[in-house]
């Protein structure tokens, strides 16, 4: 099975791609420097950017590679109030989130479609589902993958392809300039959600989890 993740260089990304080099095919894409692992092909690709994603599609389809899973993880996040946003943090959230999703989308699925089977896995956020002060333009844009992901869901179901969300709560991770170390005893572990993620890539191809939501059980709900 090949399984391409996107921002794949830390956090989520760096686990799961940790989690699964050993007995999967892995295509790595990061805006960033991407620590090597053996076998592995990593790209240095900008998802927000369509012409980049389609120039990795291009390099792998010359190479007779088909992308069986794709996990659309990259993310990032500007954590001001509304009144302080500014346009380039705003549309560059979305440009990642939401329009990267769809650029890979574009150029991966298809090859699905045409083999009747493939997995989406978007990885979204608890904040897809509610909205907190000092961040209201993060959670619009995950609002909106939320929405992008139930889309394709719904579009592609029949053509067989799964798509499914998973939505974490606080995560122990570098994310938005936080310190792992003071957060790892109130937040998730990125291998911990790496483990789920391989659970819902791995379940058979007749079940869907459409959507999975993690959150400590110190950070209360909603």
């Amino acid at each position: 099975m090949t399984i391409l993740i996107t921002g794949a260089s830390r956090g989520i990304g760096a686990a799961l791609a940790e989690l699964l080099t050993k007995d999967h095919e892995l295509i790595l894409l990061s805006r960033t420097q991407i620590d090597d692992l053996p076998g592995v092909r990593s790209f240095r690709c900008d998802v927000g950017k369509r012409e980049e994603v389609q120039s990795v599609a291009q390099t792998l389809r010359e190479e007779g590679i088909h992308v069986d899973v794709l996990v659309n993880n990259a993310g990032w996040g500007s954590f001001v109030p509304v009144l302080d946003i500014g346009t380039e943090d705003l549309m560059g959230m979305f440009e990642t989130m939401v329009a990267g999703n769809v650029h890979c989308a574009q150029a991966f699925v298809p090859g699905m479609i045409d083999k009747g089977r493939g997995t989406v896995i978007n990885i979204c956020s608890d904040v897809s589902k509610r909205v907190f002060p000092g961040g209201v333009a993060y959670c619009a844009v995950k609002h909106a993958q939320d929405a992008l992901t139930k889309g394709m869901r719904m579009e592609w179901q029949e053509k067989g392809i799964r798509v499914m969300g998973v939505y974490p709560g606080i995560v122990s991770t570098t994310f938005a300039g936080n310190d792992p170390d003071e957060l790892k005893d109130r937040a998730l572990n990125a291998h911990s959600i790496a483990n789920w993620i391989r659970r819902m890539i791995e379940t058979s191809d007749e079940e869907v989890i459409d959507e999975l939501i993690l959150h400590p059980i110190q950070q209360l709900p909603g």
